[in-house]
């Protein structure tokens, strides 16, 4: 590809995102039926225009997504993932990632660079983005099912960790814990380890019952469970800046046991070289939605020597996501 095609091709990145969003949309994968068909068909399945149903998979089909054959069209292995059949499905992810909240909340991206007001409160008036679940209830469901399919993903990869042993735990808390999916993982790995899944009322109310784990509700910036063996938080500093990151810490600090440890799961770290990274370009969407960031391995060390922490370990996966696993500074 020669350099006008390539910058061609990152210029009109939105008009990919959004071919693919619009065949996620209309369930076009799982309109195909697991054999090949035709636009007319595709159409009528459901419910879109024939003439615009052919254009689209006629240009998703140099994408890898449709093989064409004359009138012909049939899902290839990667179109495969664009059904909601697929063990690995990836069409709640696209229809948050490419929706009309994410898509317009990354316009604001060079107003960012001179202001730095985040895009929540540039685009919709609110104070961050979460505020975005009550003025547009329907996101949050979207967002909801998505954060369900990342979190499949994360604890497949927090599995693959051979070097992270929670053996020797008895308690965990997850702080921040959504519906308990992790937690549910781990304890089900370690048949003597009991845990508390902690956050939000309105959130863990949703959570199923376990043996060995115990809902509590609160607020991390407030206070957390004390006496704890380890501390677990997947995803949740990297939604705050470090002003904000050190009150969580500080809060552990606080209460959890001399031989406690803190597990944060996060993408990363980033790379401090120009290697290609999911976290790089996660950090430009935490910068801009909530003034959260995706950290260097540098920053974290400064962040958690700060809060009284070192780093023991860092856990690494076969993808993008890593464990650091930290304890007090003062802990031999």
């Amino acid at each position: 590809m020669n350099p006008v095609e390539q910058i061609a091709q990152y210029a009109t990145g939105h008009w990919v995102s959004q071919m693919v969003f619009t065949f996620v949309k209309h369930n076009m994968g799982d309109a195909f039926q697991q054999q090949a068909a035709t636009a007319t068909q595709i159409a009528e399945r459901t419910g879109v225009n024939e003439d615009n149903c052919f254009r689209l998979l006629r240009a998703l089909a140099p994408l890898g997504i449709l093989k064409q054959d004359d009138d012909q069209f049939s899902l290839t292995e990667l179109g495969e993932f664009l059904t909601t059949e697929h063990p690995m499905s990836l069409t709640d992810k696209v229809l948050l990632e490419a929706g009309y909240e994410h898509v317009l909340l990354w316009t604001h991206l060079s107003d960012y660079m001179v202001n730095s007001t985040p895009a929540p409160k540039a685009i919709f008036e609110l104070d961050n983005y979460f505020g975005l679940f009550e003025k547009r209830p329907k996101h949050l469901d979207v967002f909801a099912k998505a954060m369900g399919s990342y979190c499949q993903d994360e604890i497949a990869m927090i599995e693959s960790m051979s070097s992270l042993d929670l053996s020797e735990l008895d308690t965990l808390v997850d702080l921040g814990g959504a519906y308990g999916d992790l937690l549910v993982s781990l304890l089900q790995r370690y048949p003597n380890l009991e845990g508390i899944l902690f956050d939000q009322a309105a959130v863990i109310d949703n959570a199923l019952p376990l043996d060995r784990m115990t809902k509590q509700a609160g607020n991390f910036f407030k206070q957390v469970p004390e006496n704890q063996d380890g501390y677990f938080l997947k995803h949740i500093l990297h939604d705050w800046d470090d002003a904000l990151c050190l009150k969580i810490l500080g809060n552990i600090k606080r209460v959890m046991k001399p031989s406690s440890r803190v597990f944060i799961a996060e993408f990363g770290p980033v790379p401090e070289t120009d290697e290609p990274h999911l976290s790089k370009m996660f950090d430009l969407h935490m910068m801009l939605t909530l003034n959260g960031k995706e950290r260097t391995l540098t920053q974290w060390h400064e962040l958690l020597s700060s809060a009284g922490f070192k780093i023991k370990m860092i856990h690494d996966s076969f993808g993008p996501l890593s464990v650091i696993e930290a304890c007090s500074v003062d802990l031999v």
